[in-house]
């Protein structure tokens, strides 16, 4: 626990040098990184009460990581671990949003934003985004559906740089995946076997989820 709490710390002070770089600003790369340690945190806190195992954020040029260390029991406690990713973070987001107001900062403002922005580009249904799990407690071949979301993003922010990068890196990840799920579906068919009940009530709370951060971005 103690080593795995200092690859984290050193992991996020050694970003905020990296997003420095990337982001020409210290300040904007330190909210963002806070605001995906929240959302880190997220999933940590759910995979514990679920009794996971798993480590604290580590953070990388690409974002923030946790790893479990052991399968969840089904889809949905899947599911449920990566939603609270996006839930979490887009709380600490709208905290930050509400900060923004309140002291009239622009800075904070364009914070909260790009904050909201990667809670939603991880809605996108394909690993290892977390959408790309809770897919697997709705429809585990939503990847396609996921391909189309992930090209239409990408075309409004650019592939130039290091978006190309993680373009490349989500669809190389995802393409890995979908074999994965589909070896694992014919050994394991069980394990998205979660019933009706939970697989409506984890598109209900996708759907809505997608839908929140969307109306809150443009304010359609």
């Amino acid at each position: 626990m103690r080593n795995n709490l200092y690859a984290t710390l050193i992991s996020f002070f050694l970003m905020i040098f990296v997003w420095s770089w990337m982001f020409g600003s210290w300040t904007f790369a330190l909210g963002l990184l806070v605001l995906v340690g929240i959302h880190e945190m997220g999933h940590y806190v759910v995979a514990r009460a679920l009794g996971i195992t798993v480590t604290l954020p580590i953070f990388t040029p690409f974002g923030g990581m946790v790893s479990m260390k052991e399968t969840p029991r089904n889809a949905y406690d899947e599911a449920l671990v990566a939603f609270a990713g996006p839930f979490v973070g887009t709380i600490g987001a709208l905290g930050a949003m509400v900060l923004a107001i309140y002291t009239d900062s622009s800075a904070i403002m364009q914070i909260a934003n790009a904050g909201l922005f990667l809670n939603l580009l991880n809605l996108v249904p394909l690993a290892p985004l977390d959408g790309g799990r809770i897919s697997m407690a709705i429809e585990r071949r939503l990847w396609v559906l996921g391909v189309l979301l992930l090209a239409v993003m990408f075309y409004f922010i650019g592939f130039s740089g290091i978006n190309g990068l993680v373009l490349l890196l989500i669809v190389y990840s995802a393409y890995q995946d979908v074999k994965q799920r589909t070896i694992q579906a014919v050994e394991t068919p069980e394990y998205f076997a979660v019933g009706l009940w939970p697989r409506v009530t984890a598109s209900v709370a996708y759907l809505a989820m997608i839908g929140f951060l969307v109306f809150t971005l443009t304010g359609l």
